[in-house]
């Protein structure tokens, strides 16, 4: 098998880590033709393809990567994602039960598989995913949130606000404060928002995303999003 430079490879790689993703597109394009075996240049073209939402023309390089390297636990992951954000959650959730099979201490693989397994409204699934990623990783906040979601689902909200109040972020306060709305315990809300022993910015950035929550007519769009983390690559 042909193979380019580790110069070509980590130009590559400059080009895509400092989000010059015209650059990595061309080269990565580039390289895929003079090397159509190398995969680490087709996957730099699926993350950038996803990073600039081509997401029909991300998939198709994910699959190529699969069938290149069909051992590889990311390529699945990959796969797994763009397909995630095509709305194929079955097909989805597919590649990324062979992500962890083939990396069984993926944490990002638990957690998306998560995700796609609350959009297909398997929800004790999904907590199952979202606690695996968190024994994996104690400090993915992400993943707490998400759990708490899951509550808001099953309309537990008083588990929910267990879960939020893990956390310390202006998210996770505003979370909590939806969950005490829809409690009924207002004052609370008031406690929270006037507290002196918390920062002040994060206090008012969590009041003024409840706040313009509330303001919508369905139930909130924060407690109805799942968190995301970062691709990898």
């Amino acid at each position: 098998m042909k193979l380019p430079t580790k110069l070509q490879v980590d130009k590559l790689l400059e080009h895509y880590h400092n989000f010059r993703y015209s650059n990595a597109e061309e080269l990565a394009t580039s390289m895929t033709q003079e090397f159509p075996e190398f995969p680490i240049s087709w996957k730099v073209l699926g993350a950038v393809l996803m990073r600039t939402c081509r997401m029909p023309q991300a998939l198709d390089v994910h699959q190529k990567v699969v069938k290149l390297v069909p051992q590889d636990f990311e390529a699945h992951y990959d796969l797994g994602l763009a397909l995630q954000e095509l709305g194929r959650f079955q097909e989805s959730e597919l590649s990324l039960r062979r992500a962890v099979e083939l990396n069984p201490d993926f944490v990002e693989g638990y957690y998306y598989l998560g995700i796609v397994l609350r959009a297909l409204n398997r929800l004790d699934e999904a907590e199952e995913n979202y606690r695996k990623a968190l024994e994996l990783k104690p400090d993915l906040s992400e993943a707490i949130i998400n759990i708490g979601q899951l509550y808001v689902d099953r309309e537990q909200y008083e588990l929910a606000l267990e879960q939020f109040d893990l956390l310390d972020t202006w998210d996770s306060r505003a979370r909590g404060l939806e969950c005490l709305y829809e409690l009924d315990r207002i004052d609370e809300i008031y406690e929270r928002i006037e507290s002196k022993d918390d920062d002040e910015n994060i206090r008012v950035a969590a009041l003024a995303s409840f706040l313009n929550q509330r303001e919508k007519r369905h139930h909130t769009q924060l407690l109805q999003e799942p968190v995301r983390v970062s691709a990898s690559l």
